[in-house]
């Protein structure tokens, strides 16, 4: 058991770190002349991206009272450090089948009889990047105009993502476990359990160092994850090791 948690826990970690920072447009800072532009509902935009920022990489020593780790619930929460990450690397099951010009804000998509309102879609072009949530059902029909012009079938097309990983409280089976808040979605998983403990070190100007601060989140280039696991069975073996 413990084995098998490792394995798809390294897996998952890998899979979505190796997502991170895509699209190079998406980072950075947002705003009039940046490259970055959330077109969002005021209250999406302050959950997903507190700090105007779309911070690839980032992570606490522990839960506390800041715009992220806030959301992960104080009763939930167990101990360990807590990781970001966000991307746009999934794509949406969406096509961009004419070019978006300045100023449109009413956009038809080649499957849009699937949007639903609250999706969230990452436009990616070259050096610019507007995601944009939609205000109807069916429909893209964005907050505010659109800042950047994306051409039509060559425009790459996202499903932003942004996870908090943490050691939290698996009621199900009375244990720690590994959770992940969904900060789209706003709901939290258990991805494995009995898992006690998560130590990070990330890697900053060539050195590795226990979460920095927001100021160097952008200059991550690696993150070291380790698990304390523990089995959920007692008795696994006949006598203590010596």
């Amino acid at each position: 058991e413990v084995q098998e948690n490792g394995r798809f826990l390294l897996d998952v970690f890998q899979r979505d770190l190796r997502h991170a920072g895509y699209a190079p447009a998406c980072q950075g800072d947002a705003g009039s002349g940046a490259g970055l532009v959330l077109n969002l509902q005021d209250a999406t935009a302050d959950r997903l991206f507190p700090n105007d920022r779309f911070d690839s990489i980032g992570g606490w020593q522990s839960r506390g009272d800041d715009a992220y780790t806030s959301k992960v619930g104080a009763d939930d929460y167990q101990q360990g450090n807590l990781l970001l990450i966000h991307h746009a690397a999934t794509p949406a099951d969406q096509q961009l089948n004419q070019d978006i010009n300045a100023g449109d804000q009413g956009i038809t998509l080649g499957n849009q009889d699937e949007l639903t309102q609250g999706d969230l879609l990452a436009f990616i072009e070259k050096n610019n990047c507007e995601i944009v949530e939609t205000t109807s059902d069916k429909k893209l029909s964005a907050p505010k105009a659109f800042t950047h012009t994306f051409s039509g079938g060559t425009s790459w097309v996202g499903e932003p993502q942004a996870s908090i990983y943490y050691i939290g409280w698996d009621s199900p089976r009375g244990a720690p476990g590994l959770r992940r808040l969904d900060m789209v979605s706003d709901r939290s998983e258990t991805l494995a359990s009995p898992v006690v403990d998560m130590e990070l070190r990330f890697l900053v100007d060539g050195a590795y160092e226990s979460a920095p601060s927001i100021t160097d989140w952008q200059n991550i280039t690696a993150v070291r994850v380790s698990l304390l696991l523990r089995s959920s069975e007692t008795n696994v073996i006949d006598s203590p090791a010596k």
